[in-house]
């Protein structure tokens, strides 16, 4: 893909939500055309000087003109910029919103191929891509492009030979500058995905600052930090170079042409060919077509950074899909009826993560999942929320088949709560009621079920308390028991507690559970659990051994059928 061309498109499809955008445009043309006009005014009045004109009256023109230009042109400059630049900003905004929502579509499963500090540093690098061409378009590309097509057409007209040499120039400066271009945008590409790597490290550092504290791994991690700033500068320091030949190189052709010019012009003032007035306006358009190019030469190094910038951003987002999978009938699954799996395998690096699972869950049974660690129990959770997709077999929920629904028709059903519950920086009340139902219905009695009393007491304003960043204000069961209470206040068909409870004291852990049991008869409850004592309570029980259910049944029936079950059960009582 020619990633300049998508990145103009990309950008033109929401400027034509601005059309205010073009109106800025057109004055920085008129402000080029007055860029232009100063300078063959300047030559006129040198002219009228030189010709030792007795009238006053023959410079009073030119001169309030060339007056009124040299005021005028600062404000049109620095306004139209600010302009520009803030119509820019607003394209970035509505762009990281879009992208901000596309991530809605992207599915669990895309998160296990992303790290997430690459994902933060591409959207904030593609966001600032966005709002800096924007800007530039009207601040730099439009001016020097106006001006060097400027001077080209006001030279032809003092002198065809002057043309010839400003052609010329731009015909080396244009070779290379592609060639070198080609070059630095390849390099480019790789920089910001070893910058990536940085930031993906040090994303990581902080994640894990509690453990790089009690582990005293600071070395480790700064070893491991600086390895990949090292690797990052090198790829870097490539880049850069081949910004300094462009640079060097672009410098040189344009001394070249300022002698040649130069030197060509003081000839044809001693032959009479040129006037005094008409040398110095060539010798502003030399300087200034030099500087003109000397700015395409740097701005060209922003482009294509920008250009890798948004290039890393196909590449990452590209693949989601904003048109959701929804059932059959394009509503979302209401009520639930069964869930099903026949023949459900999963491979992973080579090995049976799951094989031939079967299972058949009914509405309102509590089912929990056992097994030792690495039995498939995560996997298969896994698959039911859609984070794992590429399976083999078949899940049906109500005869629906789980190829076609969409994340939203599952998140219809199930009600999560993982062992490690994200909490959010807000109060204790709108981390439960996080998608705003049921704020006033209910309020005691789902504090009541999950044994969160305590914590309301303790806290000075109760549960209208903010939740710090990282929740570091309250206990790990503490956020085990808000994410509980948040899940029951979704009021979904099936909650599933993935190792929901591991944090909690086991007198707790029963209140817990049997709160839930005794309030919610006709919810679905899924169980996976490390523990044993609370099984009774459950209808079905799933034992998991190397990807596949060994032994299923209810509690007594498994305790006396004398399996693995029991050796897992009694040896849950002797720790």
């Amino acid at each position: 893909m020619n990633y300049y061309t998508y990145t103009i498109k990309l950008i033109f499809g929401y400027i034509s939500k601005y059309p205010s955008f073009w109106f800025w445009i057109f004055c920085r043309i008129v402000y080029v055309v007055m860029i232009i006009s100063a300078p063959v005014l300047l030559g006129t009045i040198i002219n009228i000087l030189a010709n030792n004109s007795n009238s006053i009256s023959d410079l009073q023109w030119p001169l309030i003109a060339y007056i009124i230009l040299t005021v005028s042109i600062p404000i049109i400059d620095i306004y139209t910029i600010f302009k520009g630049w803030v119509i820019g900003f607003k394209i970035a905004n509505d762009f990281r919103q879009d992208l901000v929502h596309k991530l809605r579509f992207a599915g669990l499963d895309y998160w296990q191929d992303q790290k997430k500090g690459n994902v933060l540093r591409i959207i904030d690098k593609s966001y600032e891509s966005m709002s800096h061409i924007c800007g530039l378009m009207i601040h730099a590309y439009l001016p020097m492009v106006g001006k060097l097509i400027g001077i080209l057409v006001v030279s032809a007209f003092i002198t065809p030979f002057t043309l010839l040499i400003f052609a010329l120039d731009i015909l080396i400066f244009a070779l290379n500058l592609i060639y070198l271009s080609k070059k630095q945008s390849k390099a480019g590409v790789i920089e910001n995905i070893s910058q990536e790597n940085v930031n993906g490290s040090i994303n990581e550092y902080i994640q894990n600052y509690k453990t790089v504290v009690y582990l005293n791994m600071y070395d480790k991690q700064e070893t491991e930090i600086l390895k990949k700033n090292n690797m990052s500068f090198k790829k870097y320091y490539i880049r850069e170079k081949l910004s300094m030949w462009k640079w060097f190189n672009n410098n040189m052709i344009h001394s070249i042409a300022l002698g040649i010019i130069l030197i060509y012009g003081i000839t044809q003032v001693f032959d009479g060919n040129l006037t005094i007035g008409a040398l110095t306006t060539l010798m502003l358009f030399s300087s200034s077509f030099s500087e003109s190019l000397s700015n395409i030469v740097w701005n060209s190094q922003e482009f294509i950074k920008y250009v890798n910038y948004i290039q890393r951003y196909h590449e990452v987002f590209s693949n989601i899909n904003n048109n959701k999978r929804i059932t059959n009938d394009n509503e979302k699954i209401i009520f639930f009826h069964s869930l099903i799996s026949k023949n459900l395998s999963y491979e992973r690096k080579g090995y049976d993560a799951l094989s031939n699972i079967d299972f058949n869950i009914k509405s309102g049974e509590k089912v929990a999942i056992v097994g030792y660690t690495g039995s498939g129990k995560s996997t298969m959770l896994d698959i039911l929320l859609k984070v794992i997709t590429k399976y083999k077999g078949d899940i049906f929920i109500n005869d629906i088949n789980y190829n076609d629904l969409d994340v939203d028709n599952i998140t219809g059903i199930f009600s999560i709560v993982p062992q490690d519950v994200q909490l959010f920086r807000d109060s204790i009340k709108n981390n439960i009621f996080i998608s705003g139902i049921n704020i006033e219905e209910n309020h005691d009695n789902l504090i009541k079920i999950s044994c969160l009393e305590p914590l309301i007491k303790r806290l000075k304003k109760g549960i209208d308390s903010r939740i710090t960043e990282g929740s570091i204000n309250v206990s790990g069961g503490e956020r085990q028991r808000i994410g509980i209470a948040r899940a029951l206040a979704q009021n979904r068909p099936v909650l599933i507690l993935d190792e929901a409870t591991a944090s909690l004291d086991p007198k707790t852990e029963r209140a817990v559970i049997t709160n839930i049991i005794d309030s919610y008869p006709n919810i679905t409850l899924i169980y996976v659990t490390h523990k044993y004592f609370l099984l009774n309570y459950f209808d079905h029980i799933l034992v998991l051994n190397e990807g596949k259910i060994v032994e299923q049944g209810s509690f007594e029936e498994l305790k006396q059928r004398g399996g693995l079950f029991l050796d897992l059960y009694t040896a849950s009582k002797t720790e």
